[in-house]
């Protein structure tokens, strides 16, 4: 399972096979769209080898970077 979080909230998720780290057909493109480059900051991103529950989500996004 693969998920986007979003300000601690799941954006996206997607069921897949061990070591796959594709989104759809696509690779997963950080700061980048399919308009363009993203324009804006990023402050915190972080890709896990397995999906965080939940609680472990909220823990995190409550530490200071």
């Amino acid at each position: 399972m693969k998920c986007i979080y979003l300000n601690g909230e799941l954006d996206a998720s997607e069921n897949v096979g061990p070591n796959r780290l594709k989104w759809g057909n696509s690779s997963i493109r950080i700061g980048e769209e399919y308009s363009g480059h993203f324009h804006g900051l990023m402050d915190d991103i972080r890709i896990y080898n397995r999906a965080l529950s939940k609680s472990e989500i909220n823990f995190l996004i409550k530490q200071k970077p």
